[in-house]
């Protein structure tokens, strides 16, 4: 029997807030994340607690400029540790400037949530953090959402 698989595309955008070195007022910043997801195998997705798909994308990210190619990988639906909240996180890497950066999104669905699903499911709490010694460096964080149209 043939494997299924499913295959989407999202894409979320929104203004973040880079941080100033000097400790003023953050900047803000355009961020796009235009990402197609996919489940190879459905069952074997199922089946895994962890719910993962691949992500390939691009970010526009007003710091760096746009189309900057991007992959990594999404887990959709995973339960919170109080199992009150259903997760989706995003996680996409990218380089510019011979730099590693990592884009960390977060979606919070909470069982509560009732008519209000909708915006959980499309609203992103973002972070972006840059590879530096040892660990990786905080840039910039925020919100984004699902673009309806």
């Amino acid at each position: 029997m043939p494997q299924i698989g499913v295959r989407f595309h999202e894409l979320m955008k929104g203004w973040i807030a880079v941080p100033q070195a000097s400790l003023e007022d953050s900047e803000r910043a355009w961020l796009e994340l235009r990402a197609d997801v996919y489940i190879e195998n459905l069952d074997a997705f199922l089946a895994d607690d962890g719910h993962r798909g691949q992500l390939v994308g691009t970010i526009d990210f007003g710091r760096f400029g746009r189309s900057i190619p991007a992959v990594g990988h999404v887990e959709l639906f995973t339960m919170s540790a109080d199992s009150a909240t259903r997760l989706m996180r995003y996680q996409a890497s990218f380089v510019v400037n011979g730099l590693e950066y990592k884009m960390i999104g977060t979606k919070y669905v909470a069982k509560s949530a009732g008519p209000n699903v909708w915006r959980h499911t499309t609203t992103l709490f973002t972070t972006i953090a840059r590879n530096g010694p040892g660990d990786y460096v905080f840039v910039a964080a925020g919100v984004i959402r699902l673009s309806f149209w």
